[in-house]
């Protein structure tokens, strides 16, 4: 094997505009730039993701053939590993990427085949066994590779360590080693366009000077924004300026815009709808919370980015939230559908103008020094050359 890094080979099941596919594009834009690129999808739809599509750095591989169970959509995978030196081959998430990619990969002897996890639920229809992470079939195959291909690197590489404790007890003998997610700084203090600017500026006048609770993603049932109105519902009778940004759209929407007028809350609530990457930066940098109300959750990015900028974080107890947010430094992390005590806390950040700022600025210090773009690649790149040379010594 050589002892370069050249070509890395990324297999994902689709590229849309989503938070995991969305990390892995930043994750992109910070990898040496001697690396070449290459990303293949079960997916051909480049609509969905057209910035990573015009990526100049990338070169993406799609699959013609649709349906989830069509067996010729493992062709146009091998073709790529026919066409492409390999150095390093990285399946993303579960399903046919994960099972597939690690196969086609073992066929072509790759060397080094890593695995990166980014949910904490496993959907796939398969059987498991005592309720494992893992179905019967990826179980047995994980088991086949570390017993017969000895001269292989497998890694798995989940983005949270309560992901990886679900993963080392589903695989025991497997290599499982947490790679979390990175927030890009440089994306933190980026420039506003014109059309932008003009779009916010009647939100950021009337954030000045008030209090205000920023939320962010998709208005729908899991993200549960019904429940921070409610929140706010009760927290207006003490803190009669505060103000609440929902950014987002969603099925939802139209019921909690009626639900607005009801409360009264016209004047306390503003809903953006959707909006560019670089406007929503702007919106959060000027809040003093951000709320995460969801159900359920892998590694929610957002609060990665609010504590980023400053603000102080209330969230729900789910997914990644409790190693993301420090509970009582950096903000609040509350049992899902606790109401009372998200309340309180909320309204207590929201009076206490120091205290909100105190857990921003320790937020802000802990998410720099932990959870940066540069750091995740760092720590990719050392595992990659420990990796090869490893591999060159054997």
């Amino acid at each position: 094997m050589q002892n370069s890094l050249t070509n890395i080979l990324f297999i994902v099941n689709t590229l849309k505009r989503r938070g995991a596919e969305q990390q892995l594009f930043s994750f992109f834009k910070f990898l040496p730039p001697s690396i070449a690129i290459h990303v293949f999808t079960f997916s051909s739809n480049r609509e969905d993701f057209p910035e990573l599509f015009d990526y100049r750095r990338v070169t993406i591989h799609t699959n013609p053939h649709a349906g989830t169970y069509n067996i010729f959509r493992f062709l146009p995978l091998l073709d790529c590993f026919r066409r492409e030196d390999i150095d390093v081959v990285v399946t993303v998430g579960l399903g046919a990427a994960l099972m597939l990619g690690r196969v086609a990969a073992v066929l072509f002897n790759r060397k080094i085949i890593y695995s990166t996890l980014n949910t904490f639920v496993n959907f796939n229809r398969l059987p498991r066994v005592n309720d494992a992470y893992f179905d019967i079939l990826n179980k047995g195959i994980n088991n086949f590779f570390t017993f017969f291909f000895h001269r292989r690197i497998f890694r798995f590489l989940p983005n949270s360590e309560q992901l990886a404790a679900m993963v080392k007890k589903s695989l025991k003998a497997y290599p499982v080693q947490t790679l979390y997610n990175g927030l890009p700084l440089n994306e933190l203090s980026g420039k506003l366009g014109k059309n932008a600017a003009r779009t916010i500026e009647p939100i950021l006048s009337e954030i000045e000077g008030r209090p205000c609770v920023i939320q962010v993603g998709a208005i729908d049932k899991n993200k549960n924004v019904a429940f921070t109105l409610e929140c706010m519902r009760n927290i207006h009778r003490h803190v009669p300026d505060a103000l609440l940004v929902i950014i987002g759209d969603g099925p939802q929407k139209p019921d909690l815009e009626k639900r607005v007028e009801e409360y009264s809350l016209s004047d306390h609530v503003h809903f953006t709808g959707q909006l560019g990457r670089a406007a929503c930066l702007a919106l959060m940098r000027s809040a003093d919370v951000i709320t995460l109300t969801s159900l359920s959750e892998s590694f929610p990015n957002v609060l990665l980015e609010g504590q980023g900028l400053g603000l102080a974080a209330i969230t729900s107890d789910v997914g990644a939230a409790k190693e993301i947010v420090s509970h009582e430094e950096t903000g609040y992390v509350i049992p899902v559908g606790d109401q009372n005590a998200f309340t309180e806390k909320l309204q207590e950040l929201l009076e206490d103008g120091d205290k909100c700022k105190a857990m921003g600025q320790k937020g802000k210090e802990r998410i720099l020094e932990r959870f940066s773009m540069d750091r995740k690649v760092d720590a990719f790149m050392t595992m990659v050359k420990e990796d090869m040379r490893r591999l060159g010594n054997d």
